[in-house]
């Protein structure tokens, strides 16, 4: 019978607990919709708030988890190799991808009808790396809501290019729900937690 360690047991629960603050939730929301409003208008200036609100990660966890469950240091030299692999393996392919996809529109390089279906597709394929990435980050974090996430992004931008919706509407589906759901838990986080008291 395989017996469990209680102190990976500990630790992976302060891990969890560490991430049901919501904040993750929000900034990711928050992305996305930044990338929604880009799509939208047009505009560049919206361009910069796809990663502008990773700027607020730290600052929110010291402001709303830091103040109710201490600061927790995870100790990674006994963590999931084969998960961090599989991460780095997949961003890199798919880094590679956009970019080497990317190049050879610019450059003409590309066969025209090739060209021309990945410029009518392009949304729909954007929206699904967006989902592998976070099922591959859920797999490797053990973070279970980002799974559903995945298959609501999924399910979002191709019923968005099935129902030949604006190209920015799975970003603005996902990121509406996503933004949502951080603040039901910023709000169960804050009401499970409260500040102990100054002695």
């Amino acid at each position: 019978m395989k017996q469990t360690d209680p102190f990976k047991e500990l630790a992976k629960k302060a891990y969890l607990n560490y991430h049901e603050d919501g904040i993750l939730d929000l900034i990711m929301g928050a992305s996305c919709l930044g990338i929604a409003a880009f799509f939208g208008t047009g505009n560049i200036v919206f361009n910069m708030f796809t990663w502008m609100p990773i700027l607020f990660f730290m600052p929110l966890k010291n402001r709303i988890t830091f103040p109710r469950i201490g600061y927790v240091k995870f100790d990674t030299r006994h963590g999931r190799p084969a998960k961090l692999v599989l991460l780095m393996t997949v961003s890199i392919v798919l880094g590679l991808f956009v970019l080497g996809t990317a190049f050879f529109l610019n450059t003409g390089r590309m066969d025209p009808a090739v060209r021309r279906w990945i410029g009518e597709h392009l949304i729909l394929i954007l929206g699904l790396l967006f989902a592998v990435i976070l099922t591959v980050v859920a797999f490797t974090t053990s973070i279970r809501r980002l799974f559903v996430y995945a298959g609501m992004a999924a399910a979002f931008f191709i019923a968005s290019f099935l129902l030949e919706l604006t190209e920015f509407a799975g970003f603005l589906a996902i990121g509406v729900v996503v933004f949502v759901s951080g603040i039901v838990q910023v709000v169960r986080f804050v009401r499970k937690y409260p500040v102990p008291a100054k002695e």
